[in-house]
């Protein structure tokens, strides 16, 4: 099973243009979890390698969308709002069949469009309150979609 990835990036570098520290704990400890469930994950922050690999806009941009549209799901996950290009990257998925987790810290703002996908159980918005709880929401989740898929096969 392949999962791809979403996380916002550019408000996550430092001044020098690679990941922070503590956001890249934060994600990699994500990643760890879905690893855990046998998901191979792909991700614009591990092609780039956290920051330290800088491509044209067209090869990222490729590679994002490509990469979508081959997953089994797409996981996002945020410590902070969704970005336009996190939600450009739901709509890949959604208009691809691709199955959408989005997990975000409670409170955080949703459009009108992101309540209607799941309202329409096309996308699964799971909050959680603080970092370190949110492995353990991840963790469930998956742990659930992963029985569901094998039931329904």
């Amino acid at each position: 099973m392949r999962a791809f990835l979403s996380l916002p990036i550019t408000v996550n570098l430092g001044d020098d243009g690679i990941f922070r520290d503590d956001r890249r704990e934060f994600y990699a400890g994500m990643i760890r979890a879905m690893e855990a469930h046998q998901i191979e994950v792909v991700s614009a922050v591990l092609n780039e390698d956290w920051g330290r690999v800088q491509l044209p806009v067209e090869e990222f941009t490729r590679f994002d969308v490509d990469e979508i549209l081959a997953a089994d799901l797409l996981v996002v996950v945020s410590s902070e709002g969704l970005s336009r290009d996190i939600y450009l990257e739901i709509g890949i998925a959604v208009g691809k069949g691709v199955p959408v987790f989005v997990f975000v810290p409670q409170n955080t703002r949703q459009t009108y469009m992101l309540q209607g996908l799941r309202t329409m159980n096309l996308v699964r918005v799971l909050d959680y309150t603080d970092e370190q709880q949110a492995v353990s929401v991840l963790d469930q989740a998956l742990a659930g979609w992963i029985r569901e898929s094998a039931a329904s096969t």
